[in-house]
């Protein structure tokens, strides 16, 4: 799972409650999990990347200012929630018209990947070996930056429901029977949608140039 800062259902609860304390835990605990959220959804061009820090503190604000409205004051609860509203932004952000002129006048990090550290993303670890069928982890920072845009740019060729169980389970770290629920869907069949989507993925990152010891018959 992405690495956080310990945080329980109880915090969650409290959080919800009103407990400033607890709040400041969601708040930190949540960061990163919410940034790769929207990372995973927007699967961001080099002209878009410096948009996810904007995207991201906007969730969060929607996160803590809904707390008190949450149905499940749990961490999965909160996971789901948070879901809901990266979502809803990032949807809301393709929609807005762009002009040709103002994306050549936007800002583009020379690295655009360069502040998503691996080490601190074990679900992309997770997911890497499940499409590399037990490959080993890219080790150096560029690796790490290269096969995160590779897989980015994989998911993004799969059909909807593809990436979206790939992107609940992965990214937003939701329990299967949530993913079911958020889906409409019965857990078996989102399960097996899940299977399909990884078999899908592990194909389309076997035809990529570059990448070795990727299996594309391998079970997920």
């Amino acid at each position: 799972m992405v690495h956080q800062p310990g945080y329980s259902d109880d915090d969650v609860a409290a959080a919800a409650g009103g407990d400033a304390d607890s709040r400041d835990v969601i708040a930190q605990a949540m960061g990163p999990l919410v940034r790769m959220m929207v990372i995973a959804r927007l699967k961001p061009s080099r002209d878009q990347w410096h948009v996810i820090d904007d995207l991201s503190q906007q969730v969060m604000v929607g996160v803590l200012t809904g707390l008190e409205r949450l149905e499940r004051r749990t961490v999965q609860g909160l996971k789901a929630y948070a879901s809901r509203i990266v979502s809803h932004k990032v949807a809301d952000y393709l929609k807005q018209p762009r002009s040709p002129e103002a994306v050549r006048g936007e800002a583009s990090p020379a690295s655009p990947h360069g502040n998503v550290r691996w080490s601190d993303r074990s679900s992309m670890i997770t997911l890497w070996r499940l499409v590399s069928a037990g490959g080993p982890s890219p080790r150096t920072r560029y690796e790490q930056q290269e096969t995160l845009s590779q897989m980015l740019s994989a998911l993004s060729t799969l059909k909807d429901s593809y990436q979206e169980v790939i992107t609940h389970a992965f990214f937003d770290q939701m329990l299967m029977s949530d993913i079911a629920r958020m889906m409409g869907m019965s857990r078996p069949a989102a399960s097996m949608l899940l299977i399909r989507a990884i078999k899908a993925l592990r194909q389309e990152m076997s035809n990529i140039p570059g990448l070795t010891r990727l299996a594309s018959d391998g079970s997920a």
